[in-house]
């Protein structure tokens, strides 16, 4: 889309279209197509993006594997170097004293607050 310059306090009427239906409402910088505007190439890669992150997600939960997050196009998965068991403070193997003492060192970010779930995250080879 290309944005338009209009002159100082003048507005242009627009419809805005939404997953809700849609409104007219006024802006400072109107926008026209461009040359390259094609919105059936965007919700192609879109949903292509999408079906490639379904997939991983499902090879990792295959393995018996988990992952703490998923974003457009990435995914934090849950792992050891070596697989097995991934401890997580209150999950069903909660940490002894030795054990959160080998996890804790330097802290880049002083204010976060620690991780809480709810069970043991495991990834098997």
């Amino acid at each position: 889309m290309d944005p338009s310059d209009l002159p100082a306090r003048a507005t242009a009427a627009v419809e805005v279209y939404g997953a809700l239906g849609t409104f007219p409402t006024a802006t400072t910088k109107p926008e026209r197509p461009g040359p390259y505007f094609f919105p059936p190439i965007a919700a192609l890669i879109t949903a292509g993006a999408r079906c490639m992150l379904a997939m991983l997600g499902r090879c990792v939960t295959d393995a018996g594997g988990a992952y703490a997050m998923e974003d457009t196009d990435s995914m934090a998965i849950v792992a050891t170097r070596d697989g097995g068991l991934v401890p997580c403070p209150e999950g069903p193997h909660a940490w002894t004293s030795q054990d959160a003492a080998r996890y804790e060192g330097p802290n880049a970010h002083p204010q976060a607050k620690p991780c809480r779930r709810s069970r043991l995250m495991t990834l098997t080879k």
